[in-house]
């Protein structure tokens, strides 16, 4: 996890930011079947306004989009290329806009808070990448998955981050995404007729990965179909490529179930890791997920501080598995200090303390289900059983 001077720019919002579904800047395309004249105009209007609002070239893009020349791509861009390939193309430079999006958004991460979760999945990548392994790794939402596989990109050379979305499950919406990444060239143009015909795209990517040791991160890979998981088995048998899978137990129980003669046995090329086995899933345990100087140094800052109330409230909450966890600590902080901004007339430099009382008002105030309230009531109780035990 990562920590940060100032609570309202820290990386738990980039966090909650990168983990959330929707698209920055790409259009929602259907997977399959033909775009229609509509979608097409959105993605050409939308490309157009990107790549002039960051002054890109054509020769810039065409260098990271798999497959286009620059004569295809002025012709995109003016709506006068009209051949079969158009609908393909228009996916491909969906998909790269969105991923260039992410890329210029995402501020590299200078500060580093190693959670014992962040440290497992650190693990977990180091013994994919030195054993050259398909790790699993899984743990409920919520937990800072997704960031701590941003910074495991950042940190491993070559490494390649890949985030399924609800558009992005399938095997030919993966596979577009690893091309785009990868840039594999095209395959040679035939010399006869009954000349072979090249390299297909997945030859490239493979030829791409071969012996590369560059690690693949799938992130949110419980949502990924079953035909992109053969795809990325496919990778692992021919170019022992390492893989670290970041997902819910979901994903976990699917494999698990296909473990037989008659599917592809994805589970006996795993290697298993549960991010959260051996601490305590509720609060006011012994081994807590997150503790408390954990929880400090991600939510307090010169100008937030915490009293140590506010702290041991935030910890429970992040330990309530399934429940609660980062995701919930940052609505209630982003909650309380509205509040107290509220309250006391505060701007957004001013110094404020942030009180156990203050959260607990935030987050019923804000929770009006009563589902939701009964959490807090419980671990409130949580909480004190394990005291007096």
């Amino acid at each position: 996890m990562t920590g940060s001077d100032n609570y309202a720019h820290t990386d738990v919002d980039r966090l909650m930011d990168q983990a959330g579904r929707q698209l920055l800047e790409a259009r929602m395309l259907p997977e399959k079947g033909p775009l229609s004249d509509k979608q097409r105009d959105q993605v050409r209007e939308t490309l157009n306004s990107y790549i002039q609002k960051h002054g890109i070239t054509q020769k810039e893009v065409c260098r990271q989009v798999s497959g286009i020349s620059d004569g295809t791509l002025s012709g995109i861009l003016t709506g006068t290329y009209n051949l079969g390939p158009l609908d393909t193309h228009l996916r491909a430079l969906n998909d790269w806009m969105e991923v260039d999006a992410r890329r210029r958004r995402t501020k590299p991460i200078t500060t580093y808070v190693e959670t014992r979760v962040a440290k497992r999945i650190r693990n977990c990548a180091q013994r994919a990448s030195n054993r050259k392994q398909m790790v699993l790794a899984h743990g409920p939402t919520g937990i800072g998955k997704s960031m701590v596989a941003h910074v495991v990109a950042e940190r491993f050379p070559g490494a390649i981050y890949i985030r399924i979305s609800a558009g992005t499950t399938s095997f030919s919406a993966v596979r577009r995404m690893l091309a785009t990444r990868l840039r594999p060239k095209r395959g040679r143009k035939p010399k006869k007729p009954d000349d072979a015909l090249g390299l297909t795209l997945d030859e490239r990517i493979f030829d791409k990965l071969r012996d590369s040791n560059r690690l693949i991160i799938i992130d949110e890979a419980h949502r990924i179909s079953d035909g992109a998981l053969e795809f990325l088995r496919d990778i692992y048998d021919e170019c022992q490529t390492p893989m670290l899978l970041l997902c819910t137990k979901d994903l976990l129980d699917r494999v698990r179930q296909d473990n037989d003669e008659d599917h592809g046995q994805l589970y006996s090329r795993l290697s298993v890791c549960d991010l959260v086995k051996g601490f305590d899933k509720v609060p006011g345990g012994k081994n807590p997920l997150f503790t408390v100087a954990e929880i400090r140094k991600l939510f307090a800052s010169d100008k937030v501080r915490l009293d140590p109330g506010a702290t041991q409230y935030l910890q429970d909450a992040a330990n309530m598995l399934g429940h609660g966890s980062l995701r919930l600590c940052h609505n209630i902080m982003t909650w309380a200090m509205d509040l107290e901004r509220s309250i006391k007339g505060l701007g957004p430099n001013d110094v404020m303390t942030i009180t156990e009382p203050l959260l607990r008002k935030a987050e019923s105030e804000f929770k009006v289900d009563q589902m939701m309230l009964d959490d807090v009531n419980y671990r409130s109780t949580a909480t004190v059983t394990a005291a007096s035990a």
